[in-house]
């Protein structure tokens, strides 16, 4: 373990808060991409083709969605290890305060 690692707790909630931010914004703005379709299915086309294409689009946004999702919660998974594992590699590093790493991740 380097004696001259830190960890500027400030700095780690803006990267995380960025990060959590830009995921947050994308799952958003497909959530309303994926109103406006479906809106546009159900109440603008007769269509039978057209609307299996439509509902085919939309599955296909759900899933980016929840691809976004899932890595969210990896991250989010992976900075709780990576902090637990300096804790527990040195005598004497303890994260300040030693926080609800919830805190780090609300938005």
């Amino acid at each position: 373990m380097r004696e001259d690692f830190f960890i500027d707790e400030n700095e780690l909630m803006i990267a995380v808060n960025k990060m959590f931010g830009v995921a947050n914004y994308y799952v958003a703005t497909l959530e309303k991409y994926i109103s406006i379709m479906s809106s546009v299915k159900d109440e603008s086309i007769n269509d039978e083709l057209i609307c299996g294409e439509i509902a085919d689009i939309i599955s296909e946004a759900r899933d980016v969605e929840n691809m976004i999702l899932n890595l969210n919660d990896k991250f989010r998974q992976m900075i709780i290890d990576e902090l637990k594992a300096v804790e527990d590699n040195s005598g004497t590093f303890v994260f300040p305060d030693d926080p609800d790493l919830a805190s780090i991740f609300a938005l």
